[in-house]
């Protein structure tokens, strides 16, 4: 089957590589949408930022990768 599983579970996503399955996690949605302009960048970024309120974790590293990445 071709495919992408949308993982952010880290044993899941292990099993996924494991299994050769191309994966991403939510963040890659976030930013697939925002290229395909299906989001604009504040709803993106409203989106982010309500994801680490409900305790998604990144470093400021990633953080800044993403916001670079909803241009």
């Amino acid at each position: 089957m071709k495919g992408i599983a949308l993982l952010d579970d880290e044993e899941a996503r292990g099993m996924a590589e494991v299994e050769e399955i191309e994966h991403h996690g939510t963040v890659y949605l976030l930013l697939r949408m925002r290229k395909m302009r299906l989001l604009t960048r504040d709803e993106a970024l409203t989106d982010l930022n309500e994801m680490i309120h409900m305790g998604w974790r990144c470093s400021t590293e990633l953080y800044g990768e993403i916001l670079m990445g909803m241009k």
